[in-house]
């Protein structure tokens, strides 16, 4: 994790995959993923993800962290 967070700091991603919680922990616990030019946000399988109400809390999370214009 460590190694992902020192390359977040020297490169910026064009594309970012992820499971809900390991995005949370980047984005809204660590701050080491910044979202503020975010212009997609995809959801695969997101049926099976919004039934686990763990991960939907996550996404949510996630979500109010992106631009409102995406």
């Amino acid at each position: 994790m460590n190694l992902n967070i020192q390359s977040l700091k020297t490169t910026k991603p064009q594309i970012v995959v992820g499971t809900p919680g390991r995005l949370r922990d980047l984005v809204v616990e660590r701050r080491a993923l910044d979202l503020s030019k975010l212009r997609f946000f995809i959801l695969d399988e997101s049926d099976q993800m919004i039934d686990d109400l763990k991960m939907r809390n996550d996404i949510q999370d996630i979500f109010y962290k992106t631009p409102q214009d995406k």
